[in-house]
């Protein structure tokens, strides 16, 4: 599924998000009929925030536009590796087994049919991983304050805004895109002469059928193979190969994990790599952007 984010044009007051939402849909599960929900849903979503950014001083309304394809899962690996423009997404539909994810800051993502992707705020939560956006729980608080898109699951909200029963776990119909959201998404983005800029990454990867991380470089599938004893069920977030051969490995910190925890599984992925006669570059960055060394 193709989809409009990650190239950003401005034309008369208008910016537009070309990066890509769902790309490219892959799998038997992912029908046109249920693909087009999914499109039309994200967009209205995130156009329902109606945000707006402000660059060279100069204030711009934001609008998604999402497009779509959806393809086997072999011809989405074959796009994918061989994918150069911002704008692909790769997302995998299946029934049951996993969570709907999508890679933060990056451009693949994995959907599952029981979560009502057709018609729930799931899709448009997942893009927003996609989008740089980790999750959030501070919303939904008080009966007046709406829950943000990207609440989790399992969030803690005030009884209006929870599952019917004693719990106050949040029911996700209730999420609604902020423009806080929208300004987060584009914080930072450096717009070039002709109005364009890049939200997120090309990461050449796919999910398998349950969720798990696919590389399309398969000698680089084989390496990390190799380091995943040691550290659990673990990929970074960001993986790229250079023009030059070098590999660029980035993980972002989220809330639920140290810096030093994820220092030293960097160090291994890095280690394995090198083994493996590779030239790696590594990154961890905190969720603002921020290099962390220690």
């Amino acid at each position: 599924m193709r989809v409009a984010i990650g190239d950003m044009k401005l034309p008369e007051n208008e910016a537009t998000s070309t990066r890509g939402v769902p790309p490219f849909l892959s799998d038997e599960k992912a029908e046109t009929k249920l693909s087009n929900k999914i499109a039309t849903g994200v967009a209205a979503q995130w156009n329902g925030a109606h945000g707006k950014v402000v660059v060279d001083g100069v204030k711009y309304k934001v609008n998604f536009k999402v497009t779509y394809e959806t393809v086997s899962e072999a011809d989405a690996s074959k796009m994918a590796s061989g994918n150069t423009d911002i704008k692909n997404n790769f997302i995998r539909v299946e029934d049951g087994v996993s969570s709907s994810k999508f890679q933060l800051g990056g451009n693949a993502g994995w959907f599952n049919t029981d979560d009502d992707i057709g018609g729930s705020t799931t899709p448009a939560h997942e893009i927003g991983h996609g989008l740089g956006l980790d999750h959030t729980a501070t919303g939904g608080q008080t009966k007046e304050d709406v829950p943000d898109i990207m609440e989790a699951r399992g969030t803690q909200v005030h009884p209006r805004w929870s599952k019917v029963g004693k719990s106050n776990d949040i029911d996700p119909n209730f999420r609604r895109v902020s423009g806080d959201e929208v300004k987060s998404i584009l914080k930072g983005v450096t717009f070039d002469k002709s109005g364009k800029g890049k939200i997120g990454t090309t990461t050449n990867k796919t999910l398998a059928g349950k969720g798990e991380t696919v590389y399309l470089n398969k000698s680089i599938n084989t390496a990390l193979g190799k380091t995943i004893e040691g550290v659990g069920n673990w990929r970074p977030d960001v993986l790229s190969i250079g023009k030059n051969g070098v590999v660029n490995l980035t993980e972002v910190i989220s809330p639920s994990q140290t810096a030093k925890e994820i220092l030293a599984k960097v160090s291994t992925m890095k280690d394995a790599l090198v083994k493996s006669g590779y030239k790696v570059n590594t990154s961890v960055l905190t969720e603002t952007g921020k290099a962390v060394t220690k």
